[in-house]
């Protein structure tokens, strides 16, 4: 599943741009909008 790599992806991110605020991160929420990709018949 991607969706994984991308959560994991995500926390390495996080972690490497604040390290020391990883302990108050609680959750990641993420939006995917398919409105743009998807073909108007």
């Amino acid at each position: 599943m991607h969706e994984i790599s991308l959560v994991r992806n995500i926390f390495r991110t996080l972690e490497e741009e604040f390290p020391a605020d990883m302990d108050r991160i609680r959750g990641i929420y993420l939006k995917a909008d398919y409105s743009r990709t998807c073909s108007q018949s």
